[in-house]
This record gives structure tokens, sequence and C-alpha cells, in this order.
């Protein structure tokens, strides 16, 4: 039967073959010529299993005519499909880049935040369109997103589709109750992304994708499936027993904030999840907001506190402790005055570092009395130079006051 595997140059329903993209659980996908249009598409061909069973091949075609309907920016549109001596195909828009799963590899433990929470809003908005027209995705995994370069057409520096329909089943026939995650020995949902009642054969409705894109978040966060077990039977239990993983545990660059966003997508009952694929993407973008302050980037001059006196006990400057000049609030630290701080008698020179910005203060200091002045002749009455140095010594006391508070204000 045509189909197991295609050649370079082959033609099959029409289409040329130019090479193999990939393979997966429902069948392989080729890059082909169309045959009359200046354009390339991609054909998929389902397994030879599923073309043998009878009910499949009249689902198959129901669901595929459905999806060609969808029209969405982000999900992969349908062109045809038909049947070949048997053998089932179905073609699709060729998107010319990778998918998230592969994008993963340039990474050393899971993708920034940012693009995470991008590519998982592009696949919520899609997910949500086909809920709204009566269609189930079952197997939202990140090698079904596919990710391409942004066009020159708008402002997006990437692109996302949601792909790969091949199993996706109407709410309604989903929301019976389903006999298990195979059908003719073959899975039509990938277990690390399958929900719990998806793996229990529960019935379905759109909570369960939405489970299915919590797990998404979570790998793309971390590069980890959510639970990693050694087999199907741990990977079977962690997901219908253990509670839902924390992605900053396992990274902890992420911001904490995604570990709700993640336990409440992946949440074991339907009821306790977002209500939509879109809130759980708002949810991500809002957990973006909370990262922390990243500790290599310079502090921002605005933030630094001018603290330049050395009249209160105080050593400060670029080469102060940081958490001496900060407030408690942002370095997390007790305030300076609780803390005791090494106390400079001579002018200790500044390193370079950030500028810091004070507010100029002009202070007039009495000239010295002529005995302090080396070289100088005492030339005025004993009184009048004791009362002169009692007047400096009590203005240097009130400019050191001046000082402090203007810098301590």
């Amino acid at each position: 039967m045509p189909g197991m595997s295609l050649r370079p140059g082959e033609v099959f329903a029409g289409y040329t073959v130019e090479r193999e993209l990939g393979a997966g659980g429902m069948g392989s996908v080729y890059l082909v010529r169309h045959p009359r249009l200046p354009r390339y598409d991609a054909l998929k061909l389902l397994r030879a299993e599923l073309c043998d069973d009878p009910a499949f091949v009249g689902r198959f075609e129901r669901e595929a005519d459905t999806v060609a309907r969808l029209d969405h920016p982000n999900i992969v549109a349908v062109h045809d499909r038909g049947s070949q001596d048997g053998q089932l195909w179905i073609s699709m828009r060729y998107i010319d880049g990778t998918n998230a799963e592969n994008a993963l590899a340039d990474y050393h433990s899971g993708m920034p935040p940012e693009r995470a929470a991008h590519i998982v809003g592009k696949v919520a908005s899609a997910l949500d369109y086909a809920h709204r027209h009566d269609l189930l995705h079952r197997d939202v995994k990140p090698a079904n997103i596919l990710l391409a370069s942004g066009s020159d057409d708008d402002d997006e520096t990437e692109r996302v589709f949601l792909s790969d329909f091949g199993v996706a089943k109407s709410i309604g026939v989903a929301a019976q109750r389903e006999a298990s995650l195979t059908t003719t020995g073959s899975v039509v949902a990938t277990l690390d992304y399958a929900s719990p009642e998806q793996i229990k054969g529960r019935p379905l409705d759109h909570r369960s994708d939405i489970y299915a894109l919590g797990c998404v978040l979570y790998k793309l966060l971390t590069g980890s499936v959510p639970y990693p077990g050694e087999s199907i039977a741990a990977r079977v239990y962690g997901r219908l027993n253990n509670p839902p993983p924390a992605p900053s545990a396992r990274v902890p660059s992420v911001p904490r904030a995604f570990d709700d966003v993640v336990a409440t997508a992946m949440a074991k009952e339907p009821a306790d999840r977002y209500p939509t694929c879109r809130a759980l993407a708002a949810a991500a973008r809002e957990a973006l907001a909370t990262a922390p302050r990243d500790p290599d980037r310079p502090a921002d001059p605005d933030e630094v506190l001018p603290t330049t006196s050395t009249a209160a006990g105080l050593v400060t400057g670029p080469h102060a402790d940081p958490a001496a000049v900060r407030p408690a609030a942002l370095s997390g630290a007790a305030p300076a005055a609780a803390r005791p701080q090494p106390v400079s008698a001579a002018p200790t020179p500044t390193p370079p570092g950030p500028a810091v910005r004070v507010r100029p203060i002009s202070v007039t200091h009495p000239p010295a009395p002529p005995e302090l002045a080396p070289g100088r002749p005492a030339d005025r009455p004993a009184g009048r130079r004791r009362t002169t140095a009692i007047l400096a010594v009590v203005g240097a006391v009130l400019a050191a006051g001046v000082v402090t508070a203007l810098v301590l204000r």
C-alpha cells in the first residue's frame, strides 16, 4: 500500500514528493509540490491500520471537513483530503520553519518566559477558536506547534501555528464516554500531555485541551515534561495522583508566579482549571510582570540613593555596600541605620563606578583661625582668637547637619 514510505520525485494523489518532513503517531508528513499551483504543500499520510478501520475513516472525513472550515491566523489551513488505493491523505499549508519541540533544543533548560508566554498565547487563541466551532484538538503538544519567522507585513518576530488536527473530535462526540487512549492499537493522544479524564476514558470537553496547554507551558519553561517517569505506569500514576509540578522548582530563574498558572491549568478536576485557553494565556502574561530584576543588569542611577557624607559615620558612594544605601524594601535587608558601618578617618579614594546623582550643596566654612594655619603668627588678641575658633566649630557642626539632613531626606 502506498504511503508507508514515499521517495523524492514520486507522485502521490497528484502531488510530487520533495522530501519527508517528519513522522508521528498518526502517520508521515511530506513536503510536496502542488500539481497545478506554483506552491508547496504539506501532505500527511495516515497510518495503514487507521485506514483499515471503517469507523476511523468515517470520523476522519467528517472532522477533516470541519478543520477545513477553520479560518484562523494561528491554525494551519487544510487544503484538501482524499484516499488513494485505500490510503487516507490530507494536504495542508506548508509552514517553512520548525516546531516548538525542536526549538527547545536551542536552550539548556527551557525557553525564556517571554517566548514561552508568546507561543502559549497564540496557541490559546487558536484553541478557543476551534472550541467555539465545536472542535477539540486532543493532541496539543510542542511538536504540533509550528514556528516561523515574522513577515515584513506584521510586527511579530515569530509566527505561531497550531497543526495536526488529525485526532480532533467534535465536542459533542467527545462528551460521550471514551473507551481508552487507543483506537485499533494506536495512541490517539500523547500521554505526556493527556488530561486525567482522557487517561481514564471519561467524557471530554474543551478543558482537556486547557490541561494539555498547561503541560505545554511547563515544557516550554523547563525543557521537561511535567511527569517524566521512567515507565508508562509511573507517568500515568504521577498524572493521576501527584500535584502539578512547579516550573520554578526545576528552573529557579522562572518567576514563581508561573507555578500558580501551571497548577491551575493542570488541575486534576476540569472545574478547577481556567475557563478558557485565553484566560490561561492572560495569567501567563501577568506572571511575566513578576519576573525578578536581573542581578547582572547595571543599576539604574535614578534608583541609587545619594549618600556621600561621612559626618554621620556612613561610608557611602559607588564603593559602599549596595544594601546599605538602598531602602530595606528594595534590598531585602535591614535598614542601614540598624547595621554598624565602618567609619573612615581619612578620605577614601573613590574607584570608578556608576554615576550617582546628588543634589548640589553649597557650604561655606569659616576661615581657619590664624593660629591654626601653619607658618602664620598669631596677630589677634587671645579672646578674639577663642571666639573665632568656637564659631568655626559651630559652623562646621551646622554644615554637617545640613548635609546629613539633605542626604537622608
